[in-house]
């Protein structure tokens, strides 16, 4: 390569340079003939020597001309430090640290793919990061020094499969999502207590459809929601002691009847005014057989009937 064609090349090179583009730079610099890219790369430095900008990267080369590594400063404090594989000319780590903390990540080198990356805040929080071969985001951990953390795993098109969190308290969330939309399927919640919660969802509205609570006296709740509007639809409680109760609503979510199973076997079934939410009737029926029907005014809620 003759003098001139090499001063070409430098420059050509240096506007990479300029616009930040150091991956650029070390691959294309590799792939040169190696005496080509050991001249082109003393171009690069005279040039880069004489130079008033202050922005530039700091470069450095190996003895075979390959770019070894390129340190950059923006004005928000952040300095960046990339270091390239001298036998590829591709990516394998850079190392970022600005008034925000500090992170890493590691290439693969023959792909100069992204394989991993762990980052630190300044107020201890962590986060680790995998990525499967082709560079796409695996699977995420986040550890905050109030013992709280969380856990996300991502299918190849960036969408959320499943994430897991756990907080300060104890208390635990694990959501599952549809693998094609992202948007979430079911969240489980586990108290410090001892108590839990399942909630479903319909994954075109994203509200809840069901909602499952277990108590940590022993007493169990099934909900089912209308998921356009999310209003409740039903409920049914089952008690530790063996009573149980079933509720329906109408479409505002108001409650319209309620059947109550009493542990000695008495059956109250009652309806509702849906204007006033008071009872307009009620029907009881004895363990021994004996009905017995009452009317009430929903205004007041006063009886009216009984026989």
């Amino acid at each position: 390569m003759e003098r001139q064609e090499v001063e070409q090349t430098a420059k050509s090179f240096e506007s990479q340079i300029k616009a930040g583009d150091t991956n650029a730079l070390a691959a294309e610099l590799h792939n040169l003939p190696a005496s080509e890219r050991l001249s082109v790369s003393k171009q690069i430095q005279n040039d880069m020597s004489h130079s008033a900008d202050a922005h530039l990267p700091q470069l450095s080369f190996s003895d075979s001309g390959d770019l070894q590594s390129s340190t950059t400063h923006d004005e928000l404090g952040t300095s960046t430090r990339s270091n390239y594989d001298t036998n590829t000319g591709n990516l394998k780590s850079q190392d970022a640290a600005n008034y925000d903390g500090a992170a890493h990540v590691n290439y693969d080198s023959k792909t100069g793919k992204a394989v991993s990356s762990d980052a630190k805040s300044v107020d201890g929080t962590t986060r680790h990061e995998d990525y499967d071969k082709d560079g796409h985001l695996k699977s995420a951990d986040t550890k905050k020094t109030d013992g709280s953390s969380q856990h996300y795993e991502y299918t190849t098109d960036g969408h959320l499969k499943t994430a897991d969190a756990k907080n300060a308290d104890g208390s635990t969330e694990h959501d599952v999502c549809d693998p094609t939309s992202g948007k979430l399927q079911s969240a489980e919640f586990k108290y410090a207590d001892g108590s839990s919660k399942v909630n479903t969802y319909d994954t075109t509205t994203g509200k809840v459809k069901t909602t499952d609570i277990d108590g940590n006296n022993g007493e169990h709740e099934h909900d089912v929601f209308d998921t356009r509007s999310g209003n409740i639809k039903s409920a049914d409680i089952q008690k530790a002691e063996g009573s149980s109760q079933h509720a329906d609503y109408d479409s505002t979510g108001t409650m319209k009847s309620i059947y109550l199973n009493m542990k000695d076997g008495t059956v109250e079934h009652g309806e509702l005014d849906g204007a006033t939410g008071n009872f307009k009737s009620m029907d009881v029926t004895q363990p021994d057989g004996k009905h017995t029907h009452l009317d009430f005014d929903p205004k007041t809620e006063k009886e009216t009937n009984r026989y």
